[in-house]
């Protein structure tokens, strides 16, 4: 009873130690910064080739099992004349995943962690006003590798839209401030 309890909660024990912190995505008092990201696969066409290939091998000899067909040991029968066959192959790494990371510096993650994908990429973040935040890029998988991307300043209004570009000719970062707020009208 005790072992069958034990082999029960081990998969639920595994799965909670797991869990940790929350990543953080954006600052609770930020203000809404828009991110369109553009990742070309030429892009990452340097990158490093990453997770080894397995070379697998297996094969099969097929068994009829029979209480009628057995001997006294009941070693299943079988006809000698029954073929099997096997075979072997390569087993590619894993799928690459892309990673925008926003943080204090390079390939660091404080104020953002967001999985991307190639092709477009529109997403919205809160990041506190005047905060200075560094992105960078990250593949792991099949692809590898990471670079800083640079720099911007977070303004104090909705609006700013930050524009990354990753492409064969190179990385592209710009940063439209918000919109300046409407002046108020003079008092007659």
């Amino acid at each position: 009873m005790r072992s069958a309890l034990i082999a029960l909660s081990l998969p639920l024990i595994i799965a909670l130690a797991g869990c940790g912190q929350q990543r953080a995505q954006g600052d609770p008092d930020g203000v809404p910064v828009a991110f369109t990201v553009r990742v070309d696969p030429a892009f990452v066409a340097d990158y490093h080739r990453g997770g080894a290939s397995t070379y697998v091998g297996f094969h099969h000899h097929h068994h009829h099992h029979s209480r009628y067909r057995s001997d006294p040991w009941h070693h299943g029968w079988h006809d000698p004349w029954d073929s099997w066959y096997g075979g072997s192959g390569y087993v590619g790494s894993e799928p690459t995943t892309l990673v925008l990371l926003g943080g204090d510096g390079p390939t660091q993650a404080q104020v953002f962690r967001k999985r991307i994908a190639f092709g477009d990429n529109d997403f919205v973040i809160p990041i506190r006003a005047g905060r200075s935040v560094t992105l960078s890029f990250q593949a792991d998988g099949g692809i590898e590798g990471w670079e800083t991307l640079g720099t911007v300043s977070i303004g104090d209004q909705p609006g700013q839209v930050v524009a990354v570009a990753m492409t064969a000719d190179g990385v592209t970062l710009t940063a439209t401030p918000p919109p300046s707020p409407p002046a108020t009208p003079a008092a007659p």
